[in-house]
C-alpha cells in the first residue's frame, strides 16, 4: 500500500474516533440497561371526543425498576396528530416526539437518564382535529418510547424500524364524534 493508502486510514480513524468520542447517543446506543416498569396501565381510553373540543392530554408514569441507569433514547407516534414529551426525575424535558416523518420528528442526540428506583413522565397530547372536522370514528393512537431497557416482551419490546434500543408501547384510544353528537350525549349523562 502506498503512502497515500496508510494517510486515508489513518485518517478516517482519526475521524471515527472523533465523531464517536462527540456524539454520546451513538456511544450508549447498544448498552443494554435499566428496565421499564409501569406505575399503572399503559392505556387510556377517553370513551366519547369532542372534535372540537381542542387537544386532549394524558399523563403515564413509568420507572426505572433495574439496577442500572436506564437511558431514554427519544420516542416517536403513530400519527402526526400526536405528539410527547418526557419529563425526566430532576424536571427537564425532552423536546416534543411525533410522528417520526412529519415536521416533528425527533431529534436525534436526545439522551435522558434515569436512576434505579426513579420515575420518568411521558406526557401524551392529542389533537382530534388534526385530519379536519370530518374525521369521525374510533381512533387509537400509540407512541413509543425507546430506551435501553432489555427485551422483555412486555413493556420492552423489539421493533425492526428501531435498531438501538427496545420500545415501551403506550396506547390512548376513543372515539371522535361531532360537537353536535357531543352535546346531545352530554345532555342525556
Amino acid at each position: 500500500m502506498g503512502r497515500s493508502g496508510y494517510f486515508f486510514r489513518a485518517a478516517s480513524a482519526t475521524m471515527l474516533m472523533f465523531f464517536l468520542i462527540s456524539a454520546p447517543s451513538l456511544v450508549t446506543a447498544d448498552v443494554i440497561s435499566g428496565k421499564v416498569v409501569s406505575n399503572g396501565i399503559l392505556e387510556h381510553n377517553w370513551g366519547w371526543i369532542n372534535i372540537m373540543g381542542g387537544n386532549l392530554q394524558h399523563t403515564f408514569t413509568l420507572t426505572n425498576g433495574g439496577q442500572d441507569n436506564l437511558i431514554l433514547k427519544g420516542g416517536f407516534t403513530s400519527c402526526g396528530c400526536t405528539n410527547i414529551v418526557i419529563t425526566l426525575p430532576d424536571g427537564s424535558k425532552s423536546p416534543e416526539f411525533g410522528m417520526t416523518h412529519s415536521t416533528t420528528a425527533p431529534p436525534v442526540n436526545w439522551i435522558g437518564i434515569v436512576k434505579p428506583g426513579e420515575n420518568f413522565i411521558v406526557n401524551l397530547d392529542y389533537d382530534p382535529l388534526t385530519h379536519g372536522p370530518n374525521a369521525l370514528g374510533p381512533v387509537e393512537r400509540r407512541a413509543y418510547i425507546i430506551s435501553s431497557a432489555p427485551e422483555d416482551g412486555r413493556l420492552s419490546v423489539k421493533l425492526p424500524a428501531v435498531r438501538n434500543g427496545t420500545v415501551t408501547i403506550l396506547r390512548v384510544s376513543g372515539v371522535v364524534v361531532s360537537e353536535e353528537t357531543y352535546k346531545q350525549k352530554e345532555a342525556k349523562d
